[in-house]
This record gives structure tokens, sequence and C-alpha cells, in this order.
């Protein structure tokens, strides 16, 4: 009806109509509001995971100091005012040495997830590690994540020598989800809800790989995790779950636990990387270089065991215990642990026995060809602290079932009035290795004879 006739009706009908046309913005705001947030159906949501999610499913490929891609993970590509990023896990980032020395950024051919469509480059100065932050989530004090973002810093070339589109062409992996999930905010995921994984595990060759699976329960000292029933592999780290019922972000494939029982794959929730970012403390975790560069005196406290006495940094752990069986005492003396990833917390252990019937000197080289046995490559030095000889072995170990790495062990032998000491101490080879053999010289050097 045109405007004239409106008109040509009654002075009533006409305001009538009038006060309608007034109204008719509010309305088509909310239809178009109501579309925008109505629910997708099952098959909508695998529509989007396929078409919005999976081409900003990046394939990551990380270097060691040498710049050799020596490492791959997934990630999911994201935008803002700022920059193009990727989000994925920690570790994906981290060398064998615990350095981030960039990576190679590939992008899947959308609809099919081939490898490769476009690739770019993120230096080592691109990234934020939250591995080694701290943050206070619902009042407990967590020292890291193992999540991190990764600024891009500009294209690879192609064969051609052609450079790629930059900022990439792909849509932000995450605006699809948010807005498939806002119906949906506030309800918690439960156990059985499906869900479908993206990733690169190493197993799939060079392409996506795009599987399914149920939330089988939830994990982790602080509820951090999810266990799902997906298939993942290495190369899986970083990778994408996607409630496959309501099309929301789930969070990050972190690890895969397998034994002959079966494998469950572990997710860090993404709800939980909101809630740990939100609450960051600005505080870095413990790093061993600060003690070191210290020297003796970053060594404040101090404690006693039989007949000696040690001095140990105040940030480190002291326990102790007593054998009822021959009155053997223990001291433990353990660090902090660095961050999400620390798998170990460095340990220093000593033991005062009464004193035996074979000589120290004895006893130091009975371990030193037990050690031999374990790493051909072990020494044994003697050396004398106020007059009191020690002797020394140190060797590589690998026969930790707790820690499935090689560790720096040092075993130490002295006897004092009527007391024989072994003092055990393990240490990680990694990028800190050497702050903490220096940590632990100052430890040993703080032995006062009493």
């Amino acid at each position: 009806m045109s405007v004239q006739s409106f008109r040509r009706e009654s002075p009533n009908a006409f305001n009538a109509v009038l006060a309608a046309l007034g109204f008719l913005p509010f309305i088509i705001f909310l239809i178009l509001g109501y579309i925008a947030t109505a629910p997708l159906s099952q098959a909508q949501v695998l529509d989007m995971v396929r078409h919005r999610v999976l081409p900003a499913v990046v394939q990551l490929r990380c270097m060691d100091a040498n710049g050799d891609e020596v490492q791959s993970g997934s990630g999911i590509y994201n935008t803002d005012s700022e920059g193009a990023y990727v989000d994925t896990n920690a570790h994906v980032l981290r060398a064998a040495d615990g350095k981030f020395y960039g990576c190679n950024v590939y992008f899947p051919v959308p609809d099919t997830g081939g490898f490769y469509q476009s690739a770019y480059y993120a230096g080592p100065g691109s990234v934020v590690l939250y591995d080694q932050q701290q943050s206070v989530v619902d009042g407990e004090t967590i020292q890291g994540i193992d999540y991190a973002q990764l600024q891009l810093d500009g294209p690879l070339a192609d064969e051609r020598g052609r450079a790629y589109p930059f900022p990439p062409v792909q849509v932000d992996g995450y605006q699809p989800m948010v807005r498939a999930c806002l119906p949906y905010k506030g309800t918690p995921l439960e156990i059985g809800s499906h869900m479908y994984v993206l990733g690169y595990p190493g197993v799939g060759d060079d392409s996506l790989t795009f599987t399914d699976g149920v939330v089988s329960g939830f994990t982790g000292e602080h509820g951090e995790f999810i266990k799902g029933s997906a298939v993942a592999a290495p190369g899986s780290s970083g990778g994408v779950t996607v409630e496959s019922e309501t099309g929301c972000f789930i969070g990050f494939v972190t690890s895969v636990e397998s034994d002959s029982g079966g494998t469950i794959t572990q997710i860090l929730s993404g709800d939980f990387i909101t809630s740990f970012l939100k609450h960051l403390t600005g505080v870095h975790t413990y790093t061993p270089e600060v003690t070191a560069q210290q020297g003796s005196a970053g060594l404040t406290n101090k404690v006693e065991l039989g007949n000696i006495s040690l001095a140990y940094p105040s940030d480190w752990s002291v326990a102790t215990s007593t054998s009822k069986t021959d009155g053997t005492q223990a001291l433990y003396i353990r660090s902090p642990y660095e961050g999400a990833l620390d798998g170990m917390a460095e340990e220093m252990d000593v033991w005062a026995s009464p004193m035996g019937s074979t000589s120290i000197e004895a006893q130091a080289r009975d371990m030193f060809v037990s050690a031999k046995a374990v790493d051909p490559d072990a020494t044994k030095t003697t050396s004398t602290l106020e007059g009191v000889d020690i002797y020394t072995i140190q060797l590589v170990d690998n026969t930790y079932a707790y820690f499935p790495e090689e560790i720096n062990t040092e075993i130490s032998y002295f006897r004092y009035k009527d007391r024989d000491y072994e003092i055990e101490i393990d240490w990680p080879i990694g990028s800190e290795s050497h702050a903490y053999k220096t940590v632990f010289d100052l430890i040993m050097s703080s032995i006062k004879f009493r």
C-alpha cells in the first residue's frame, strides 16, 4: 500500500497506521535479533564447522635454534584491531630446550582441509606464553596454563616467489562459534555431549583431520581439563574442539593419555582460559636464573640435619623425616615448579645415617660402579670442604619412572663425626639446567659442620 492510499483512510485509521509504522523498526530489530540468536540445528552446526571454522584451523611447524622445523601442532586463527593471531598450546611452541624460536603457520585448503593454501611466519618476539604466568581463579593461585597466543609477522612466498595475502583472507575462526553459542550462554558443558575435533595429528599425514567423540568427564587440579573420547595423537595439540549440538567452542586438545585400556584426549577448557586471562596477577612463575644470579645472597633460609646445616632459597620447600628402624634422618629440599609445563620439582635429598662399617670412600666407589652401568660417561671427583672429604659421582640418568626424560644426577658422600651423609641432586636437562646446577652448587658450598 502506497503512502497516498493511506491518506484516503479515515483520520482514526490513518493515525493507527502511523502508530504501527512507528513500531516497525523495533519489530524488525526483534525479528533480526531472534534470527541472529536462534539455535542452530546439528546439521547447521556441522555446516558451520566445515565451512567457517575448518579454514581457520592451522598447522604450526615450529623451529629449533638452527631454524629447522622440528615439531608440529595445531591452532586456531583469529584477529583483532592490532593484528592476526594463532591460539594454541604453549608446549607446541617451545623447543626441546624450552625456548621459542619461531613457527611457520600453514592454512588448509578450504572444504577439503588439504595441505596447504597459504603460509605465514611468526618470530620469537611475537608470542605471549601463559605457561609461566600467574593468575588467581576463584581464590586459587595458578602457576600458568598450557596456552599461548602467537602473532603472525608476515607472509611466506609460494613456489613462484609471490607472497601470500597478508593478513590472511580467512575469517576469524572464533566468530562463528561465538555467534552459534549465544543462545546457550551460561549453559554448562555436560558429560555425554558430542564434540568435533579438528587438528593435525601426525598419524593423519599433513592434511587436517576431522574426528568426533563425546565429553567423557572433567579433571585437573582446578577443573581445567575436559576428557574426550575423540581420536587424537601427537600433532593434535592445539586442535580445536566444538560442541556438535550447539556449535560452542569447547577448548584446545592438550594431551593424549593412552594405556592398554584405551585412549583419552585431554582438552584445556576455553572457559577456564578466559577466567585465567581475566585474573592475571602480572607475576611470572619461578625461574632459577634469578637465584643463580643472586649467588649466596639468594640462600636466605637455613636448615639443620645431624651435625650439619645448609642454606637454601626462601621460595624452595623443605621436608624432613626420621627412620624408626635405625634413626636415619632425611631432608628433602625442592624447587618450585616453573609453570604449567614443568613436570619435575628439582630436588636435593640429604640422608644422615649412623656411621657404617665400610669407609665412605668405598661406598662412593661402589656407587660409581653402578653409575657407570647406567651412564658410561659417569664421573667421580673428590673435593674438600672445611677439612671434610666429599666424593661426588655425576651421571645422566633416564631410569626414573616418574620422569620419562633424561635427568642430571649428582650423588655425594662424606663422613662427619658419627654419621655418614649421602646427598642426591636431580635436575632435568634443558634450558634451565645450568641455572639449577649453579643453585645446587651454592647450596652444597653453604654446608657448615657443627
